[in-house]
């Protein structure tokens, strides 16, 4: 009697051990990704929209709490150009680089194939810009503002995102949109200048 109660014990620890790597199975998720798409920049004092193209690269590290609710963070970079392909004259076209920081919160819906899953998430971004543009001028006029940064270093954005993933790839549309007034005026200028992109996203978890 004594034997099988600790054989019965000591399956129901096995059993337990099993069920609890099981269930910790889908607490992090890593995941390596790269979007491109529209870079833009708008000033809320104006009517004025400049248009470009953003290029990212980033990593990601993705917490679960339940296997529909999770929390996303890591680590990206960023790169957002304005005039790609038709570049201006007179230091006003926008080229930046940042280190981007999320947090984003994530719902993970449930599709009819196994494994796959809607993905709904929205979250802030902390940006630090690690190339700055500068102000420069071909009209033959001393400016205060020549050869100084156009933006302040640290942005905020909030982005949200929808994508469909399955058990290892994740393809979707990731938003910015710039929350903070990064422009510097350096005393002789006017306006405001804030940054917004619009990506098509491709990932690969594991």
């Amino acid at each position: 009697m004594k034997r099988a109660i600790q054989l019965i014990i000591i399956v129901a620890m096995i059993l337990g051990y099993n069920l609890s790597a099981k269930a910790q199975e889908k607490q992090w998720e890593h995941s390596l990704y790269v979007s491109s798409g529209i870079f833009m920049v708008t000033d809320l004092t104006d009517t004025f929209v400049g248009k470009g193209f953003t290029v990212k690269a980033g990593y990601g590290i993705n917490r679960y709490f339940t296997e529909y609710i999770s929390v996303m963070s890591g680590i990206a970079w960023h790169k957002d150009m304005e005039n790609l392909f038709s570049p201006v004259t007179g230091g006003t076209s926008d080229w930046f680089e940042f280190i981007d920081i999320p947090l984003i919160l994530q719902a993970h819906l449930n599709d009819d194939v196994a494994d796959n899953k809607w993905l709904l998430g929205i979250g802030p971004v902390f940006s630090f810009c690690t190339k700055n543009d500068e102000y420069a001028y071909d009209d033959g006029e001393a400016h205060q503002s020549s050869g100084l940064d156009k933006i302040k270093n640290f942005n905020f954005a909030l982005m949200p995102m929808i994508a469909y993933e399955t058990k290892h790839l994740r393809i979707g549309i990731e938003g910015n949109i710039g929350l903070r007034n990064v422009k510097l005026l350096h005393g002789e200028l006017s306006g405001t200048k804030h940054l917004h992109n619009i990506c098509a996203m491709f990932g690969v978890k594991f």
